[in-house]
């Protein structure tokens, strides 16, 4: 399934606020998914960004987000790469997978 399609079957509300989902094309270009982003936070005002399919867009867009202080969502596990470059504003977090121990 594509990122567009995922995307679009988000719910249209969150805890009673309307949710609007802009789409743009970045080609997997790192240069125009930074235009794309400064568009998104200095002239649309977005409150989040979700993160770039691709690693290099994604590194090259971390400046851009961190300078205008709007969150960037990851929508997947990072790549050694990403997780080790950190830019002011921007928060690492990590998943863990348990097993639970049911009682017997």
């Amino acid at each position: 399934m594509s990122s567009k399609n995922a995307i679009l079957m988000w719910p249209k509300t969150i805890a009673g606020q309307n949710v609007q989902v802009t789409l743009l094309d970045d080609a997997s270009d790192p240069g125009v998914a930074v235009r794309n982003i400064r568009k998104l936070v200095s002239e649309d005002k977005v409150d989040v960004v979700i993160e770039p399919n691709i690693t290099p867009a994604a590194l090259a867009a971390l400046d851009t987000v961190a300078g205008a202080q709007t969150p960037m969502v990851r929508r997947s596990a990072p790549g050694r790469s990403a997780s080790r470059r950190r830019a002011r504003g921007c928060v690492r977090s990590r998943w863990r997978r348990t097993t639970a121990r049911w009682p017997t």
